[in-house]
Parts: structure tokens; C-alpha cells; sequence
């Protein structure tokens, strides 16, 4: 587990060249291109978390908007049925 981790902190760290010893160490062919391919899924990842992030507050800016856009409906309607209401008692 203590390997999983000090890879995991490499590639947080964004450490290249620790990384591709590591990875030389562990057997790895072609470390260069093995330590390439985690950092350009790191970067993915957090792109990803980037637009879900932004996805997921634009959601909530419109629910915010059609709550609001409701709440005037309703109240603009129970404004109209009062008005009714009134010239039907008079």
C-alpha cells in the first residue's frame, strides 16, 4: 500500500522525474511515456471535475431562476384571483 501512495504523490506532485524512476523501478519499458500517460490522465481527471463543477452550479443558477420565475407566477395569479374575487362581491 505504501507503493500505491508514493505513486499517487508523484503524480499529485506532478513530480516527472521521481515518477519516472519510480516507474523505471517497478519495470516499466518506457517510463517516460508511462509517467506522460498518468499526468495527462491527472490533468483529465480535474478537467472533468472542472465541468462537472460548472455543469452542477450553471443546474443550480436555473433552478434558481425557474423557482424565482414560478413564485412571481403564483403570486401575480393569486393577485388576479383576488382582484376577481373582489368585483364578484361587489
Amino acid at each position: 500500500m505504501g507503493q500505491m501512495s508514493w505513486l499517487s504523490h508523484l503524480i499529485e506532485t506532478e513530480d516527472e522525474d521521481g515518477l519516472i524512476k519510480f516507474l523505471a523501478g517497478k519495470g516499466f519499458r518506457n517510463p517516460k511515456y508511462a509517467a506522460d500517460e498518468f499526468l495527462k490522465a491527472k490533468h483529465e481527471i480535474e478537467e472533468d471535475e472542472m465541468k462537472k463543477a460548472e455543469e452542477e452550479y450553471h443546474k443550480e443558477e436555473a433552478d434558481w431562476a425557474l423557482t424565482t420565475a414560478d413564485e412571481y407566477n403564483n403570486e401575480w395569479l393569486d393577485k388576479q384571483n383576488k382582484k376577481s374575487l373582489d368585483n364578484d362581491t361587489k
